[in-house]
């Protein structure tokens, strides 16, 4: 069984629901397994998150390393997180005050991890010095190469692709599967729109749509690399949502 966790809006507390599905599954005795094939992570405006990757000294999701302790899988994060991106703050002095980089996220990335191979997004010298520095440990213990920022975009599409694999291997080896979105995407990848069941998270609320139904209306929405769970929701419209996370895993899910 597929279950794919996304959100209407950003931190909307999709890792909070995926730890419940996760702890309810494994409670009724389920080999359960938990992935988030893309996350970006922004250090400025994710102080603890950052503080963490750089306590375990890997290039990963918080979401996976907090939903992790709970599943104890034996994956490597290269497979549980096969994409992840660091994004550092921008010197504007030294990009002599171009405020428009502040709404590029390309701009801002400065790791990019895909599966194994770590890459350095160039010039560094754009990135808040205390920032970049705070990583270099990481990256001395580490094999990496240097990208240059337009290269990017073809870089997350292939990361994108892989990560394909990677879920469909790990679909193969699980009874259940939970996948949690990035942001606000309305799927991390191809793969994860074959769930069984998608969990959608509002602020307060939370709604279940048979996948089905989530991937038709994914396809009148336009099926985009990066499109928005808010722009599928408007079509699904979905009905019976619960306040209670719990209530509606055991009535939605349990019960499936």
């Amino acid at each position: 069984m597929l279950i794919l966790v996304v959100g209407v809006g950003q931190h909307v507390g999709k890792t909070k629901v995926a730890e419940e599905i996760v702890k309810a599954f494994k409670e009724e005795g389920f080999a359960v397994t938990f992935s988030k094939p893309l996350s970006t992570l922004n250090a400025f405006y994710h102080a603890k998150a950052f503080e963490r990757i750089l306590e375990v000294e890997e290039f990963v999701s918080h979401d996976v390393l907090r939903v992790n302790e709970l599943v104890k899988s034996e994956e490597g994060f290269e497979v549980l997180n096969p994409v992840f991106s660091l994004l550092l703050p921008i010197d504007l002095e030294s990009v002599d005050w171009n405020t428009a980089s502040l709404d590029s996220p390309i701009f801002q990335t400065a790791i990019i991890r895909v599966e194994k191979s770590t890459y350095v997004v160039e010039p560094v010298s754009r990135f808040v010095k205390s920032f970049f520095e705070r990583i270099e440990g990481i990256l001395r213990k580490r094999e990496f190469s240097r990208v240059e920022i337009d290269e990017v975009d073809d870089l997350l599409l292939s990361g994108r692709e892989l990560s394909n694999d990677i879920l469909r291997k790990l679909k193969r080896k699980s009874e259940v599967l939970v996948v949690e979105s990035s942001g606000n995407l309305a799927y991390p990848n191809e793969e994860s729109l074959e769930a069984d069941r998608v969990v959608i998270v509002t602020p307060g609320k939370y709604f279940v749509c048979d996948g089905e139904r989530y991937r038709r209306a994914a396809e009148i929405a336009g099926r985009l690399m990066y499109l928005r769970c808010e722009d599928v929701v408007e079509i699904l419209k979905p009905k019976r949502g619960y306040e209670n996370i719990k209530n509606l895993i055991k009535m939605e899910l349990l019960n499936h």
